[in-house]
């Protein structure tokens, strides 16, 4: 929150960007900070939608009563002590050897970490060790999950489809046979303005491009063997670890959802849950949302590059909103 005391009231907060963006963006147009404006007796305050980044500076650009003249305000946010350095846990798909199609990573941080950031630390290497530009779409508003401690990146989807602008012009962002090296930063602060403990790299070989839809039919599921034991499904490929984690639901027979936890391994080729009541014997479903998608976005309803040559909606399996997987629970 910044209360912005100086400005008259009666005028008009038009934005707040951040210096090193004026900078950089010249005379362009300046992306503002998200948050919202409100008064507070003769004040203005500014409430951002994310916590401000420690250290950062901002400026406030006001415009007076009636169009009047407009005016600046640059204030800093003071940097909060890390009680211990960030780290990053993991890049997303943790697989070494993933398909040339590829559409999405994900980047975990162990806290909430400043935004807007991305594209001046995190990197993407080839073999030779020069970096690729442009490999990511990288919005304004970068896609950060709510508690801003985990970032989402997707290579050009117009450079994935094969036959399109793109795709034709440039070329997939990554070639089948290659070997990259993704880094990010140590220097990339925190919300609190404070660096990583260290880099992080992510070493991986592209094969051949993905272009067949996940098969429910396909996977291994085992019931638990005891009250304490989970519930396991096997896949044949990694699928999207961040579609993994909410797309998979356990109802009892009463058709009810049940709360539990979630653990997702081996290379994001198992899911196993566990029930936070324990087990109770009967009859239970895995309820999947069709559109779970494999790393290269194709979903259990259709693929992510479907033929050009294909009718609207030919490519889509003729599925629900859900597949069920039925599994009993046995009395011990």
């Amino acid at each position: 929150m910044a209360r912005l005391s100086q400005l008259e009231a009666g005028g008009n907060l038009r934005q707040v960007f951040t210096l090193r963006t004026a900078v950089a963006a010249g005379e362009g147009t300046l992306p503002s900070v998200a948050g919202r404006y409100e008064t507070e007796d003769d004040a203005l305050r500014f409430v951002p939608a994310f916590p401000l980044l420690g250290g950062e500076e901002y400026v406030a650009r006001w415009s007076g009563v009636d169009e009047g003249p407009s005016m600046e305000i640059a204030f800093v946010v003071p940097a909060v002590p890390a009680v211990a350095a960030g780290r990053v846990v993991s890049i997303y798909p943790t697989a070494s050897d993933l398909p040339a199609n590829l559409l999405r990573v994900y980047v975990q941080f162990d806290r909430a970490m400043s935004r807007g950031r991305a594209v001046d630390f995190i990197h993407l290497y080839d073999r030779s060790g020069a970096e690729l530009e442009g490999a990511f779409v990288v919005p304004e508003r970068e896609l950060w999950s709510g508690e801003g401690d985990r970032l989402t990146l997707f290579f050009d989807p117009g450079r994935l489809k094969q036959g399109v602008g793109a795709n034709l012009d440039v070329g997939a962002p990554l070639e089948a046979g290659g070997a990259y090296r993704l880094v990010v930063d140590a220097a990339w602060p925190d919300a609190g303005g404070n660096p990583l403990t260290q880099s992080f790299e992510k070493h991986f070989r592209i094969g051949a491009a993905d272009r067949l839809q996940p098969d429910a039919d396909l996977w291994v599921l085992r019931p638990p063997v005891d009250d304490a034991a989970a519930l396991e499904v096997e896949f044949p490929e990694s699928l999207d670890r961040g579609l993994l984690a909410r797309m998979l639901t356990v109802v009892d027979g009463r058709d009810e959802a049940i709360e539990g936890e979630i653990v997702i391994d081996r290379e994001e080729r198992r899911w196993r849950w566990r029930p936070n009541a324990g087990w109770v014997p009967g009859a239970y479903t895995l309820r999947v949302d069709v559109d779970l998608e494999d790393v290269a976005g194709n979903s259990l309803r259709r693929l992510f590059d479907a033929p050009l040559t294909s009718q609207p909606g030919g490519s889509e399996r003729a599925l629900g909103e859900f597949v069920d997987l039925d599994f009993e629970v046995d009395a011990n």
